[in-house]
């Protein structure tokens, strides 16, 4: 999680624009950036991420979210992310999944 952390700001930039944009977005994504999209994709299909709003939707591309944990090469992960149509529901899901960690991380602290 904590390459999930690093990246926070590019995933709410994600997040933010529309699919046009989010294409260009991961068309120039660094390696590090879609690993992170990655590591969350992992935390989904794990269970460690609550997802509950939008699990009927994500379960009709799961599919699409495995092969982005393959061993295959960062063109065709971005590839992946471009067409696969689960980057609208997937991006709020982790941001609310990032700001739930936060908030449990903080209460550990006190």
């Amino acid at each position: 999680m904590e390459r999930v952390a690093r990246n926070s700001e590019f995933l709410k930039f994600l997040n933010q624009n529309n699919n046009k944009v989010k294409k260009i977005i991961i068309e120039k994504a660094n390696k590090d950036q879609i690993y992170s999209i990655c590591d969350c994709v992992l935390n989904i299909l794990n269970g460690k991420l609550n997802v509950d709003d939008n699990k009927n939707k994500l379960i009709k591309k799961r599919r699409c979210m495995r092969k982005l944990l393959t061993k295959s090469s960062l063109k065709k992960k971005k590839k992946i992310l471009q067409t696969g149509g689960f980057l609208q529901i997937l991006i709020p899901a982790i941001i609310s999944g990032l700001a739930s960690i936060a908030t449990g991380l903080l209460k550990n602290d006190e």
